[in-house]
């Protein structure tokens, strides 16, 4: 072992380049920020989350007023009588808004303020039976507005209403130029040619299930969330083909070893590859392939488990917004933290990965973390290093030093050498 006294500058190289080793395994928390009622000075069970071609950020709540946030303060919109179930933005930036009996945008008043307008005006008296506004989607130039009892379509300012003798309206699925409508508890799919809505699909397969939001997965399939179900994928193209599925759940080895999925009762894209689901509980983030990158929920951040919808910005942030506030999780990040290292150790100097563990030092002496707790492992002070034999560098060694001596961590034990 005299080996490693004669060998101060290679410690010192050792040093410098084990800093930029740190294991890309060993994940954190990612950063979060809540917002609550006393911030957006307004209600927070958050509905609905929506951003303008500017970045600006708007949440709809339970009792009809749109917030306004541009990064550092709030402004509230009265908009509607009942909650903001559903918020859109156009390529334009304009938002478009859908509350419990009412729909319609957001325009700026001479002022330049923006303020609520509404389109219930447009659509005849016998029609005007309808409830929540879940969700709004663009097909072409055209805006389409959801409830379970009737579907609005926006065009050239203009309301036209759409009623399915099946039952209720689900969510609607744009894609490659088609819009499909899904069928509550029918198994029914059905999709949009002119002005009528005609059966595409239907099978006894999904009579029990509720489709949720959808995200594109490839060119011609989708990601479909479901009350019910799962996680499915949908492929119009295989509609009448003889041993092809127009829906199949994501079945993968990773797929499956994802025990959030089978509760994903909503699916939205956060960039290409990878994916948020929320289930009546947190949310899990996962790739392409279904296996699980995190999952969101009140142990690591989260306001509340109760989760109303999730947005992802332009930055791939998600807002997440639940019935008390937001939680904004900047999940993109390259860096993440360990909430206990600042309450047990104290100011931390250094740290280092080694042998997929992650050990740093600081003002209280040398920790080691596992399951994200600090665990000491020597009250005094020491710098790291991960130091490889000149004879052969696959034997490694993981040395402390300090002002005094150096040592060897062996076992969590330290050794003079």
């Amino acid at each position: 072992m005299k080996i490693f006294q004669t060998l101060i500058v290679s410690l010192i190289t050792a040093f410098i380049i084990s800093q930029s080793r740190i294991n890309a395994q060993a994940q954190g928390d990612y950063f979060y920020r809540n917002f609550t009622a006393q911030d957006m000075k307004a209600s927070d069970w958050i509905q609905s989350i929506a951003q303008d071609s500017r970045g600006i950020i708007y949440a709809g709540n339970n009792l009809g007023t749109v917030m306004e946030y541009d990064g550092s303060r709030w402004r509230t919109i009265s908009a509607t009588n009942g909650p903001i179930r559903s918020l859109k933005a156009d390529d334009s930036g304009r938002i478009y808004v859908g509350s419990f009996g009412d729909f319609g945008y957001l325009e700026p008043d001479k002022k330049g303020a923006l303020q609520y307008r509404s389109l219930v005006d447009k659509v005849p008296d016998e029609q005007r039976d309808f409830s929540d506004v879940w969700s709004i989607d663009f097909h072409g130039r055209d805006v389409y507005f959801r409830s379970v009892e009737r579907l609005f379509r926006l065009r050239d300012g203009q309301i036209k209403t759409f009623t399915n003798p099946y039952g209720w309206f689900g969510n609607l699925i744009v894609m490659d130029d088609e819009m499909y409508v899904t069928l509550d508890y029918k198994g029914i799919i059905l999709k949009l040619n002119g002005d009528s809505l005609e059966k595409f699909f239907e099978s006894k397969e999904f009579a029990s299930v509720a489709f949720g939001a959808s995200a594109r997965y490839t060119k011609n399939q989708k990601l479909v969330g479901s009350w019910g179900g799962g996680l499915f994928i949908f492929s119009p193209q295989n509609n009448g083909k003889p041993g092809k599925k127009v829906l199949e759940r994501l079945s993968t080895p990773q797929a499956q070893s994802n025990k959030n999925l089978i509760r994903a009762a909503e699916v939205y894209l956060v960039e290409p590859g990878l994916y948020a689901a929320r289930t009546n509980d947190g949310i899990t983030v996962f790739d392409s392939t279904g296996a699980e990158i995190v999952w969101l929920n009140t142990s690591n951040g989260l306001n509340s488990s109760l989760i109303e919808t999730v947005f992802s910005d332009k930055n791939q942030v998600l807002w997440i917004g639940t019935e008390r506030g937001i939680t904004r999780v900047d999940i993109s990040s390259p860096m993440s933290t360990w909430f206990s290292i600042s309450e047990n150790t104290g100011t931390v100097w250094g740290i280092i990965s080694y042998k997929n563990s992650i050990y740093f030092w600081g003002i209280n002496g040398i920790f080691q973390l596992k399951n994200k707790q600090a665990v000491k492992i020597h009250e005094q002070t020491y710098g790291l290093v991960e130091f490889q034999e000149p004879a052969d560098p696959s034997k490694t060694h993981l040395l402390a030093i300090n002002s005094n001596s150096l040592v060897e961590i062996r076992n969590n034990q330290l050794y003079k050498l």
